[in-house]
């Protein structure tokens, strides 16, 4: 009795011996021609002629269900092969399961696929679900060309087995669950309803080109060496929980809402050219090598939060059709970033100062780490200007505006115009030698309000007197040589605060920039 008898679907002619013909390994170049005899004995295909490029073919329609469960398929022998159908039609050529049409479900589960080349399965349509449960292959199976209907669930072990979906259309779901593969490579690929779904399993290889799904989720997967999707688009990318020990690529991209929280990329990240129309979110990932976010965009928000990058990563770039590189928050909550990152854009490439602030923020951090303060100055300057935006920007009630427009001015007067918050000593200096001059001129007109101001009609002497009197009222260093009377009362007390604060200013600022 075979040895697979319990599929149920043996041979009876054979079926007395270890393995019927359907089921037994190893098969020779006369049992391959028998099998496919058999096979079409077994299911009775309808011989059909259709034309194909101008050029008329036949191809198989299968009618029924195909349980074709724990079959041993051997490589298809180039001899002729004799079959006819009920309606008489004739089949007398080489077999070939190209353009074949499965009317209802086929069921290749356990089944083993052996040939030198990839099994082809070009341009078949699958009508009902096509399952590929435990089934192995050497090397693999090309379905390209070819329509599914139906879910196509694939469960396997096959360390070197590699599926290929070249220009396929999916009515269905294409599920690999538990699955070890060498590789799936596809491009042009239309996902009609719903998209492809892995999940724990381990590939070497995932290479997607050109595709349109609603869905794309590879979670909780082992990718070994390579993991590239160009030229597609995608409602949701959901690819928590995998690992990427090798490389991660992305060029060319739109993808709505993207899950990448929680990911361990190996190797070089590299996410180029890829529209994030909605939120994504990165958070807990830890990036090993080069990252590169290159000319892409985010429209919605984007959160990194708690994640580790290893090594450099780079937010530079955008299109030039995109008026924003960040529209929407940004959140580097927690990361942990070991050898920088390259965050300096330009200020209009964010629709929201929040998300400047942020980046700022972390871009400074970045900065001092590596020594660059005059860099990292600039990054806090830049961070405070976004800060007054974003106050401005959420104040709701008009009180609420004023009270903000009244903060930020008084703001920018005494910290960014003189000295760009504490960073700016030159600018601190030239603005104090302003004050200063700026306060003679009046002194020197007006000097009849200063009580002993030497007398003297020379205006240069009279101008060198109020620098001196200016000088020592800005300092406070009062000698009490002269007294201002009148309206020079306020005006030298207001250039001896001015004085006091800017000078506490010029001690910090130049303190910071050279004793640190």
């Amino acid at each position: 009795m075979c040895k697979m008898a319990h599929f149920g679907n043996c041979d009876t002619e054979t079926a007395d011996q270890e393995y019927c013909i359907f089921h037994k390994p190893n098969k020779s170049g006369e049992e391959a021609v028998e099998f496919y005899k058999k096979f079409l004995d077994r299911f009775k295909p309808h011989v059909e002629e259709i034309e194909v490029d101008g050029r008329k073919i036949k191809r198989f329609v299968f009618e029924k269900p195909v349980d074709a469960r724990g079959f041993v398929f051997p490589e298809i022998p180039d001899v002729t092969i004799e079959y006819k159908d009920k309606k008489g039609n004739e089949w007398n050529q080489r077999f070939t399961f190209e353009n074949a049409v499965f009317k209802h479900e086929i069921n290749l589960s356990n089944s083993i696929f052996k040939s030198n080349m990839y099994f082809n399965f070009h341009d078949v349509t699958f009508s009902g679900v096509l399952k590929l449960h435990k089934t192995r292959l050497y090397p693999g199976l090309d379905f390209s060309g070819s329509t599914f209907e139906e879910n196509v669930e694939i469960v396997t072990d096959s360390p070197s087995g590699i599926l290929i979906f070249n220009n396929c259309i999916f009515g269905g779901e294409l599920v690999l669950i538990e699955s070890t593969l060498e590789g799936i490579l596809g491009e042009n690929i239309e996902f009609t309803k719903i998209g492809l779904t892995f999940w724990d399993s381990k590939l070497q290889n995932i290479v997607l080109k050109n595709i349109n799904a609603f869905s794309l989720s590879i979670n909780d997967c082992i990718i070994g060496k390579e993991f590239v999707i160009t030229n597609s688009k995608i409602v949701a990318g959901d690819f928590s929980g995998s690992q990427f020990t090798g490389f991660l690529e992305l060029h060319n991209c739109k993808i709505d809402e993207a899950n990448f929280s929680e990911l361990y990329v190996g190797l070089r990240c590299n996410f180029e050219n890829i529209i994030f129309l909605n939120n994504s979110d990165f958070s807990a990932t830890t990036f090993n090598g080069y990252v590169y976010f290159t000319d892409s965009v985010f429209k919605g928000d984007v959160s990194f939060e708690g994640a580790s990058f290893n090594e450099p990563v780079s937010f530079q770039g955008k299109p030039k059709n995109e008026k924003f590189k960040f529209y929407g928050k940004l959140d580097f909550s927690h990361v942990d970033i070991r050898k920088g990152i390259d965050i300096d854009i330009p200020t209009e490439w964010f629709k929201l100062p929040e998300a400047e602030i942020e980046a700022r923020r972390v871009q400074r951090l970045s900065y001092e780490k590596e020594g660059k303060r005059d860099e990292a100055d600039r990054m806090f300057v830049l961070e405070m200007r976004a800060k007054r935006r974003a106050r401005l920007q959420n104040a709701r009630s008009k009180f609420e505006q004023i009270k903000a427009r009244l903060h930020n001015f008084v703001e920018w007067l005494l910290a960014d115009l003189p000295s760009e918050y504490g960073t700016n000593w030159v600018r601190l200096f030239l603005f104090s030698l302003l004050v200063i001059i700026g306060n003679t001129i009046p002194y020197t007109i007006w000097s009849n309000f200063i009580k002993g101001f030497p007398k003297t009609s020379n205006i240069v002497i009279r101008f060198a007197n109020a620098l001196y009197y200016s000088l020592v009222t800005f300092t406070t260093l009062g000698y009490g040589d002269m007294h201002p009377t009148g309206w020079l009362k306020a005006l030298s007390a207001l250039e001896a605060l001015t004085g006091a604060v800017f000078m506490a200013l010029i001690v910090a600022v130049i303190a910071r920039k050279w004793m640190r």
